[in-house]
């Protein structure tokens, strides 16, 4: 039988397979199980040394595909687009919530946080393919968002592409919040680190491109070099209130220690 235990260090709850812990304070590598502040998730990973890339923190969802060899580190996974990658196994819905922390870590490039740009479109038209992804600028750390719409039964394919633009930014390790939801006609894209965030609507009668699992650190096609640090991530099948985001990055923030 599992019983919950707070896991101090990190500020969440975390399943332990009942063991006397003790004063430990971090059981991350002791979990089977992970109970975010906010019910509903279907994946979360908390990434370091302690922890398999491919693991899924929430009770009963299957594990991640881990695609290549990325790097572990202590607190992150370095991932490489096209090369090593994680498939979450989730697959990209109409209503969703994707929240990550990350950095990029290449010379140059962008740091693809997750992506299915690239894989077929599932809910209509042939042929299609996705832009959906969320990235960081190298430069700045400042994060855009893209997601494929149509207006026209899927003839044809659009895209709102749209970031956070504060100019450069010290601050490289972001929390990001991606969330879309067709039945509310919104988008919006959070930068949770620096308090900052930017909605845009779904034009009218347009409808969200669908397609393959969302992945973490890479598209599905080699479009563009991308490379970075991958702290965490998870993912919810709905639009989360500004309120459920602010309560899930509260344990975050404190575990990796940001504003």
């Amino acid at each position: 039988m599992h019983r919950l235990l707070p896991d101090i260090y990190a500020g969440v709850n975390i399943m332990s397979t009942g063991f006397l812990l003790g004063n430990i304070s971090d059981i991350s590598a002791f979990a089977t199980g992970f109970l975010l502040p906010v019910d509903g998730a279907v994946y979360a990973n908390i990434f370091g040394a302690d922890s398999s890339p491919a693991r899924n923190l929430i009770n009963g969802r299957p594990d991640a595909t881990v695609i290549g060899s990325p790097v572990v580190n202590d607190r992150s996974v370095t991932l490489t687009s096209m090369e090593s990658y994680i498939d979450t196994g989730v697959k990209q819905t109409g209503e969703m919530t994707i929240i990550t922390l990350g950095k990029p870590a290449g010379a140059t490039s962008n740091f693809i946080h997750w992506s299915n740009y690239g894989s077929p479109v599932t809910n209509g038209g042939s042929g299609l393919t996705s832009t959906d992804f969320a990235q960081q600028s190298n430069a700045t750390g400042n994060p855009t968002l893209s997601l494929g719409y149509t207006l026209d039964n899927f003839a044809t394919r659009l895209s709102l592409s749209y970031g956070i633009t504060a100019g450069a930014d010290t601050v490289k390790r972001r929390a990001i919040a991606s969330v879309f939801s067709q039945s509310a006609m919104t988008t919006r894209l959070r930068d949770l680190v620096n308090k900052k965030s930017q909605q845009n609507a779904i034009p009218a009668n347009g409808v969200l491109l669908q397609a393959g699992n969302i992945l973490l650190g890479s598209h599905y096609t080699a479009a563009t070099a991308s490379k970075g640090d991958m702290y965490f991530a998870a993912i919810y099948p709905r639009a989360l209130t500004d309120a459920e985001i602010d309560a899930v990055y509260v344990p975050i923030k404190a575990f990796f220690g940001l504003q």
